[in-house]
């Protein structure tokens, strides 16, 4: 299989605070493999995925490897500070979209659907036109199950309903075909119902996924791999199978406990 992310070594310190987020974390993830990355809320999941696509705080400081598509966008053996990193900006949003965990606060209220979808498409391809980019849109909605996308790209988000949002916000991690999607608790504020929907449409776009999330009930759901990360330390790392059957750590062991059991 092809490695389409790698990280190496990671760590994600704040000097001001003395207080290491992330400490030497390993992990890859394969072309077309939903990776889960687990953990309680605080030990270091989103911070990771930040790192990523270069979006770590200011007053950070960063060391490691990255490596995306085998090109290095983090190649420090030394902690440096996060805005003195030789960051690719041009894959952030083309190559590599991130789905955040709460699309009211992500979306602008000030504009409507058609033009943040639209702002996206420009990023990739800044000449297309305003015709090509309403296809590409209404393309988009379409394939995320929205029903009438026509009157959603009129739409603004106090408009639309949570698990709208959330479809809004997938359409536009998706509407530049990216090699990965990032997706940080994409179902924490949904129903149970709109959160089975939500992950349903996720697997079955048949992406490269890095699917962050505390809670291991979903994991099954949408996972082929799970990696495990407590107070900034990967614990374990196992096919989605074997972790649920056998779960090696005790921290892994009662976060399983912590699954509601129907």
């Amino acid at each position: 299989m092809t490695k389409i992310l790698e990280i190496e070594n990671l760590s994600i310190k704040f000097p001001d605070l003395n207080f290491t987020a992330v400490k030497n974390s390993n992990f890859f993830i394969n072309e077309g493999e939903i990776l889960a990355l687990v953990g309680e809320s605080g030990s270091g999941k989103s911070l990771t995925a930040l790192s990523i696509i270069g979006l770590e705080p200011q007053n950070s400081m960063i060391k490691g490897f990255i490596k995306f598509n085998n090109n290095f966008v983090l190649n420090a053996s030394e902690f440096i500070s996060a805005f003195r990193r030789n960051y690719t900006k041009n894959i952030r949003g083309v190559s590599i979209s991130y789905i955040p965990q709460d699309p009211l606060s992500s979306l602008n209220p000030m504009y409507t659907i058609f033009n943040q979808l639209d702002e996206a498409i420009k990023v990739c391809d800044s000449n297309i036109s305003c015709q090509e980019s309403l296809s590409k849109c209404l393309n988009a909605l379409e394939e995320v199950g929205i029903a009438d996308p026509d009157r959603c790209l009129k739409s603004y988000p106090h408009e639309l309903s949570g698990g709208m949002r959330q479809r809004v916000m997938i359409a536009m991690a998706i509407i530049n075909n990216p090699d990965l999607i990032i997706a940080d608790e994409p179902t924490t504020a949904l129903d149970v119902t709109v959160q089975a929907n939500i992950l349903e449409l996720l697997k079955s776009l048949k992406k490269t996924l890095l699917f962050i999330t505390h809670d291991l009930g979903v994991v099954a759901e949408i996972a082929d791999r799970v990696v495990v990360m407590q107070e900034g330390l990967i614990v374990e790392e196992n096919n989605v199978f074997d972790l649920y059957e056998n779960p090696q750590q005790e921290y892994t062991k009662r976060l399983l406990e912590a699954v509601p059991k129907l």
